[in-house]
Parts: structure tokens; C-alpha cells; sequence
């Protein structure tokens, strides 16, 4: 059996890396088509497969669309697939719409998180026609998480019966060996970002944009009035979603903020937080989360979409009504003040991760679903 994967970028094909894996241990034939061509081929030489470079452009171009997607029509007749997986908004379309015109008998759009959610006017209409017209080419919608298949029905991106719910789904799993605070090792990264035993730690990991919940973060730590706390920021800014220049000079110059662009050891920067926060507007299942869960961190989120799946509101963390400044500050306290909940959360968030979510299981079930 032949199996396209198309994404947007080919960071994103990171996630796919397990169940490519695993695919290819059975015996499938696996291709990928990305734009960048230097970061496609580099992970297309790790498992040894074809790739094939398409010129995706995230942003508006009906030009280059539609070249892009004469290139895949070019390609699908040539690779002869017998399924496709398209997935991120603009490589999703183009694949789902590419695979129907050449008549490739599986298509599958999985889905990894619904940007019209907080959209609004004529762009949200948009969003929710493409995410309809992906849909619709589609012979199966795998969602990552039970609460973006629900905004799928919702809005009546999809029908029912399109509509994969069997299994609890993520974007890739959680690796539980290199996300164990028994083996990760980062007292020397603590030493050199000035941390020491007595500070409570607060961390955010993600993109510095609106919704990601960067201002509802910064607030809520304006309102903190503890004398040991350092909070911890991993992630760069977005160009494309760019943020007010004072709330960046906020973050560069406050004392006791150390916020990190990239890190290809993310376990490391786990290991020293005692709390996560990320109050992010919409996920599509919220990585960070099981990561940090992972890690034994308890999470402190909004009940929104991809974060009511990945945290255990009370049991490995806090998930608070959206919005709800003073929610996420009560909830951040009563962690900060009681060490022992901090540690009975942690220890269940693994449980909770180990349970549902490791990279061997979400494996396992993608391949199921795309051969079966």
C-alpha cells in the first residue's frame, strides 16, 4: 500500500514521525510533500522515503494555490497513492481537493486545530467554507482531540459518518522516556538561568501571540504578590500574529521573567517549572499540556477547545472558564501555596498521560485508521 502525507511545513511532519515509523515497519510505502525543501529532505532521509518539495504558501495567493495544486495533481498521478493525509489548513485543502480530481480512493483530513474559532466576521465565514471544502473531498476526518470533532459538528464542517471518534486522540503522543523527570537532568540549566530550590517556577510554552494566551499570562502574573516566583517563557514571536511592542519590553525587561526563543530540550525547561500555565484561546489538542503532564507539571489552562481533552480539570491541573482572569490567578495560587497538591497533580498528570497518550499508542491507532 501506497501512503501520501501532506502538511504545510515540514516541522509539522514531526508529529506524523512515530506513525510514519510504524507504517513502514508493516510494510507501506511512505512519501511526504512539504515546502522547504532543505528541512523535507532532512527528515525524509531519516526513515529512507521519497519526498517531493510543493510550494505552500500559508497566507492568501490564489496564484500560487492554484500552482501548487497543479503540482500535487502532477504528483498524485505520478506516485499513484492509495491514500492521502492532508492536514494544516493550506496543505490540507489543496491535498483533500488535488487526491478527489485524481481519483485516489482514501483521503483523510486530519485535522490539528480550527484557526476560525477566533476569527471573526467575513475572515471566520472563510475559514469555515475551506475547513468544509477540505471536509467534503475528504473520505474520512481523523480530529486530534473528541472536542475539535465536536466544533466539526458544531459547525457542520463534516458529516457524522466521515467523523473518526473511536480512539483518544492526539496530534503525535507524548515519548514517556524522554519526557521523565526521573531521567531529564537540568541542574546545570537551572544554575544558569539563576534559579535556585527556594523560587517557584511558572512556566508558558508556545507561540508569543494573542491566542496563545500570552496577555492573559502576563496578567495574571502583574497580579501575583510572592516574593520566590520566576516564570518561564519558551517560545518566539510569530510575525504573521505579532504582539504589541510593550508587552515584549514588559517580558525583556522584568527581573524575574526568562524567556527563551527555542529549544530543541524542552524536557529541560519541563523539569525546572513547577506550574504551566498556558491560557490559550483554542488548541487543537494542547501538546504542551500532556508534555508538561508528562514531566509531572500540573497544568493551569481555559476550558477550551484541544485543553478540556488534555487536562484533567482537578485532577492533574486547572481548567478555568475562558476568559476568567481571576480564575487563573485563584487557580495558579492554590498551587503556588500548597506543595503537596502541586505534587499529588503532578503525579497524576503522568498517570493521566501514560494512560492515553504515549507516541506508541497515537501510532498505533493513526495506522489502524489510515490502513483499515
Amino acid at each position: 500500500m501506497k501512503v501520501c502525507i501532506c502538511y504545510t511545513v515540514p516541522s509539522t511532519l514531526e508529529f506524523a514521525a512515530a506513525t510514519i515509523q510504524k507504517m513502514i515497519s508493516e510494510g507501506t510505502e511512505v512519501s511526504v510533500i512539504c515546502s522547504n525543501e532543505s528541512q523535507l529532505s532532512a527528515f525524509a532521509a531519516r526513515f529512507n522515503i521519497p519526498y517531493y518539495v510543493v510550494a505552500f504558501d500559508r497566507g492568501y495567493n490564489l496564484v500560487g494555490d492554484l500552482k501548487a495544486l497543479r503540482h500535487l495533481i502532477k504528483l498524485f498521478r505520478s506516485i499513484k497513492p492509495d491514500v492521502v493525509i492532508g492536514a494544516t489548513p493550506k496543505a490540507g485543502l489543496l491535498s483533500m481537493l488535488a487526491s478527489t480530481l485524481v481519483g485516489v480512493k482514501k483521503r483523510i483530513y486530519h485535522i490539528f486545530g480550527f484557526p476560525f474559532e477566533t476569527a471573526k466576521g467575513i475572515a471566520r465565514r472563510l475559514l469555515i467554507f475551506i475547513e468544509r471544502v477540505s471536509a467534503t473531498c475528504a473520505t474520512n476526518v481523523l480530529p486530534i482531540s473528541q472536542s475539535i470533532a465536536q466544533v466539526c459538528l458544531n459547525n457542520k464542517i463534516t458529516k457524522p459518518k466521515k467523523l473518526c471518534r473511536d480512539y483518544a486522540l492526539t496530534i503525535g503522543g507524548v515519548d514517556m522516556c524522554r519526557f521523565d523527570p526521573a531521567i531529564v537532568k537540568s541542574d546545570r540549566l537551572k544554575q544558569d538561568l539563576g534559579i535556585d530550590d527556594s523560587n517557584i517556577v511558572i512556566g508558558f510554552v508556545g507561540r508569543i501571540t494573542r491566542d496563545k494566551g500570552i496577555y492573559d499570562f502576563i496578567n495574571v502574573i502583574k497580579s501575583l504578590k510572592y516574593d520566590n516566583l520566576k516564570f518561564l517563557i519558551i517560545g518566539d514571536n510569530d510575525a504573521r500574529l505579532p504582539v504589541d511592542k510593550e508587552l515584549i519590553e514588559y517580558i525583556d525587561n522584568h527581573k524575574d521573567i526568562i524567556h527563551i526563543n527555542f529549544t530543541d530540550k524542552i524536557e529541560e525547561y519541563y523539569k525546572i517549572m513547577n506550574i504551566l500555565m498556558i491560557p490559550s484561546y483554542r488548541e487543537g489538542f494542547g501538546n504542551a499540556n500532556v508534555e508538561a503532564q508528562a514531566m509531572k507539571v500540573p497544568v493551569v489552562c481555559y476550558s477550551v477547545t484541544g485543553c478540556v481533552d488534555s487536562v484533567q480539570n482537578g485532577v492533574s491541573g486547572f481548567s478555568v472558564p475562558f476568559l476568567d482572569i481571576p480564575a487563573l490567578k485563584e487557580a495558579i495560587e492554590t498551587l503556588i501555596e500548597d506543595e503537596k497538591l502541586r505534587t499529588l497533580m503532578g503525579e497524576q498528570a503522568r498517570e493521566f498521560v501514560q494512560a492515553k497518550f504515549t507516541t506508541e499508542r497515537v501510532a498505533a491507532n493513526n495506522v489502524e485508521f489510515i490502513l483499515n
